[in-house]
């Protein structure tokens, strides 16, 4: 989704499978924003999938004591390597990003 110059990207429940096809068929995953694929999981943001979209910015969405205990630590650390700010639903609560199409700007349920 693009508004603007700011690209955003959701993945749902993609797993590094998907991610891969999304990779060879040709898709533009290139985001400023990317929703990282099922809650964080291990099986998701795959190093090789993260470098393509090259995120300035990542949010999952988790719940404290879920019982998959996503997010997980390999995930966080993929995308953090790449650069990118990380916000999460469990640390932050409501994570709103908002844009005029030219800036991003982050607020947080934590931040309030």
């Amino acid at each position: 989704m693009h508004y603007g110059d700011i690209s955003f990207l959701f993945t749902g429940d993609a797993e590094g499978e998907a991610e891969q096809q999304m990779i060879d068929d040709g898709m533009n995953v290139s985001a400023d924003v990317y929703s990282m694929g099922h809650h964080g999981s291990e099986t998701s943001s795959q190093r090789f999938f993260v470098e393509e979209v090259n995120p300035d910015v990542a949010v999952y969405s988790s719940g404290e004591g879920n019982p998959y205990e996503h997010p997980h630590d390999e995930a966080l650390q993929r995308v953090e390597d790449q650069g990118a700010d990380i916000y999460g639903t469990m640390e932050d609560g409501t994570v709103t990003v908002i844009t005029d199409g030219e800036s991003l700007d982050i607020d947080t349920e934590s931040e309030e």
